[in-house]
């Protein structure tokens, strides 16, 4: 699989930007997932680091479907945001500050075909990633 990643200037923080292809929609599921953290088949699909500190997008199954969600360290507070891709609009949020550490995720947001997804831990820096 070939991805492409393209960094840009921001100042309103780190974003990351998933944006999933057709065949990833599943029909009578919730849209959230309030903790990830016990999902399977978990991989970083997106990450913006600057030294040690990051901000991720990560995908994985929680009870057989496939969900999105942002992940940030050094104590940082993730916000979590889910767009339609066109026109870009703003259709959901989670400030949930789930973990323990200095490592914080967000809720999960069911994985589908049209939606873009953001990860922003206000580092001044953005990045964009599609699969």
């Amino acid at each position: 699989m070939r991805t492409k990643l393209r960094v840009t200037a921001a100042s309103l923080g780190a974003l990351l930007t998933l944006t999933l292809m057709p065949g990833t929609a599943t029909a009578s599921v919730s849209n959230w997932y309030s903790n990830p953290g016990n999902c399977t088949n978990v991989r970083t699909v997106a990450e913006n680091t600057s030294g040690t500190r990051y901000v991720q997008l990560r995908r994985g199954t929680c009870g057989g479907v496939s969900y999105v969600w942002g992940r940030a360290n050094d104590n940082r507070v993730v916000s979590f945001g889910v767009y339609t891709n066109s026109p870009w609009k703003l259709i959901a949020t989670d400030k949930t500050q789930n973990g323990s550490g200095n490592t914080h995720y967000t809720k999960g947001y069911r994985a589908q075909v049209g939606k873009t997804y953001v990860a922003d831990a206000g580092s001044g820096f953005a990045t964009s990633y599609s699969p």
